[in-house]
């Protein structure tokens, strides 16, 4: 066997040394062979509860108030959550936050926070909308209904028209009140009011106090019976709930022969009725009830011509006052005159002197009215004077501050 040379010798174990060097090398040394790195994992999705989801808010009286619920917001994933929150949908406008504790804040896991919302509705329907709460661009909803309530009532015949009744006679009418919102109306009493209230009468009430449920009805029955030959306009107010139902009252009363057992007195009281001049102004308040003064002026409230579109009234007025000697000290003063031009519900006043310079003031006025021209009536009023302001037909007092 052929012996090796040094030099062969070396290079034999040099080779061997290298290839044990690249077999030891550790496999993250520059020289390993390289690995492809894995993506680092998706974070969990967001998890919310809204409770409770969904609310409605019931029958809410428009503009009367409002109704309010709370939401709790649940974070029942593994991860902190950034919220925002907002109320979306057609009818947005008619919710809102009276308190957010969610929106613009982080929910750890497993923790809560919670949401006041309050409905207002300004119409009588049914409204939408939808809470809406978003993490980590996912959003949570709960539905939001309500109904905008009405408190109505309608009155059916309104105008209630008695006709031409004659002066004394009586005639009866049924009015029909039915509900006709959404909500239950009860109303505590009907009474008329103002203008010829005397002339008219609460003979049935089966209304008052008694709850009305949407769509049902009641009936009332009012008699009318004129005091005098004039037209004659009053109110049936039913004060209750809400703002008052007003029913307005109309009928006319005439002159009319009465019975009698001769003939002659029969003739002469018919021509004694033919001979009488009827008023032909009407005023918005009965005959024998104060008129307001303030100052120098006296409130007749308004006039409206009768038989005629309008009138032209000639006015004569004085002031007739007692002073400390009885009906001795009985004064009148000048006559003031005045023209009214009267339409349809003009307001009419008179002025006096500002010192009445007695008690007992009454104000005496003649009326003499035309109409297109010719003559058409003569009245006189003989009306008591009270301090104070005429209000819807009825007169209040003012009263003085004590010094």
């Amino acid at each position: 066997m052929a012996s090796q040379s040094p030099r062969s010798s070396w290079l034999a174990r040099a080779t061997c040394l290298a290839a044990l060097a690249l077999v030891a090398l550790p496999a993250g040394s520059a020289l390993a062979a390289p690995s492809e790195e894995d993506p680092p994992p998706a974070p969990p999705a967001p998890q919310l509860t809204i409770n409770p989801g969904s609310y409605d808010f019931g029958i809410v009286e428009l503009d009367r108030g409002d109704s309010q619920t709370n939401f709790n917001v649940h974070n029942a994933g593994l991860d902190w959550v950034s919220l925002s929150t907002q109320i979306t949908g057609p009818d947005a406008s008619a919710f809102w936050f009276s308190w957010d504790g969610c929106g613009g804040g982080n929910l750890s896991p497993g923790s809560n926070c919670g949401v006041d919302v309050r409905f207002n509705p300004n119409e009588p329907r049914e409204y939408h909308a939808t809470l809406r709460v978003s993490a980590g661009g996912v959003d949570f909803t709960a539905e939001l209904t309500g109904t905008g309530g009405l408190r109505e009532v309608t009155a059916t015949p309104n105008p209630v028209d008695f006709g031409t009744i004659k002066v004394g006679e009586s005639s009866t009418r049924s009015v029909t009140l039915r509900n006709t919102g959404n909500l239950f109306f009860q109303s505590v009493v009907a009474i008329p009011i103002g203008g010829d209230v005397g002339a008219f009468r609460l003979l049935e009430d089966n209304c008052s106090m008694q709850p009305l449920a949407p769509t049902l009805s009641c009936q009332m029955k009012v008699r009318f019976t004129p005091y005098e030959a004039d037209n004659a306009e009053a109110t049936l107010a039913l004060i209750g709930d809400g703002n008052p139902t007003l029913i307005t009252l109309r009928g006319v009363g005439v002159d009319g022969p009465k019975a009698d057992s001769g003939a002659a007195a029969a003739a002469g009281k018919a021509k004694s009725v033919r001979s009488k001049k009827a008023a032909r102004v009407a005023f918005n308040w009965r005959r024998g009830l104060p008129a307001p003064y303030k100052g120098n002026r006296v409130d007749l409230g308004v006039a409206r011509c009768v038989g005629a579109p309008t009138c032209r009234v000639s006015v004569r007025a004085w002031l007739v006052t007692r002073g400390g000697g009885g009906a001795a000290g009985t004064r009148t003063t000048s006559v003031r005159r005045s023209t009214w031009w009267v339409g349809n519900g003009s307001p009419v006043s008179l002025w006096v002197p500002r010192d009445l310079g007695g008690s007992g003031a009454r104000l005496v006025v003649d009326l003499s009215t035309k109409a297109a021209g010719r003559p058409v009536g003569v009245q006189r009023l003989n009306v008591r004077l009270l301090e104070g302001v005429r209000r819807g037909g009825a007169v209040v007092a003012t009263l003085k501050k004590a010094r």
